[in-house]
């Protein structure tokens, strides 16, 4: 339970003292930060990406096809494509490969309860019937509308393709601790309450001889 000690204005800003060891270490930190970095080298956040590519206000930057794409994604540090894919499965075509043999192809459909404005949203591409994917190929203009051909990432049997997927569909997202807070460089302390933050009466633990009670207080 939290009491204020006095009136607090609506909108007003609550902040914490993290105490003196947390804040000298984050002065050292900030002020090693340039040395520590020179060499450094990082890849682009799939929050960069997703604002390069669906940025509300900016020209539509179409997502690059596999034939196209020379840096995104291409290995293992960098934010990897995913794709809300429904389709309709009584509705394939197969289409003939050099090699002779047939991938069937998809068409996309919406999510029957969710619909296109939902699924436009960051929350809905986080959600259900999201998967890998790459970008075969793409269709349309920024005026009419990017569409793409998807091969999307399957865990056994032979690769299909999902064709008339929309741009709002695609999303990039961070492979599991790729983003920087998870480097190495990244800043880490233990945050400390200072004891006089606490009233008297919540400090009223007895030690025993043996107790941890200092420790756990």
């Amino acid at each position: 339970e939290l009491v204020a000690t006095r009136p607090i204005k609506e909108g007003e800003e609550i902040l914490l003292d993290y105490g003196d060891d947390w804040a000298n270490a984050w002065k050292d930190h900030v002020g090693k930060w340039n040395e520590v970095i020179k060499d450094a080298t990082f890849t682009e956040s799939a929050m960069v990406l997703n604002e390069i590519h669906h940025e509300a206000g900016k020209p539509v930057q179409p997502f690059p096809t596999e034939d196209e794409d020379d840096d995104e994604g291409e290995d293992d540090e960098n934010p990897a494509l995913q794709c809300h894919l429904l389709y309709d499965e009584d509705k394939i075509e197969r289409r003939r490969n050099q090699d002779g043999t047939r991938t069937k192809v998809y068409p996309w459909i919406l999510h029957p309860v969710a619909g296109e404005s939902r699924l436009k949203s960051e929350t809905a591409i986080r959600g259900i019937n999201r998967v890998g994917c790459d970008i075969v190929e793409r269709s349309g203009d920024e005026k009419s509308g990017y569409k793409y051909v998807v091969r999307p990432f399957v865990a056994e049997g032979p690769s299909i393709l999902v064709k008339n997927v929309p741009h709002y569909a695609i999303r990039y997202v961070d492979r599991p601790y790729t983003n920087a807070q998870h480097g190495s460089n990244a800043f880490r302390h233990a945050i400390q309450f200072p004891d006089e933050i606490f009233p008297n009466a919540w400090k009223d633990l007895i030690e025993e001889e043996g107790s941890n009670a200092k420790d756990e207080l």
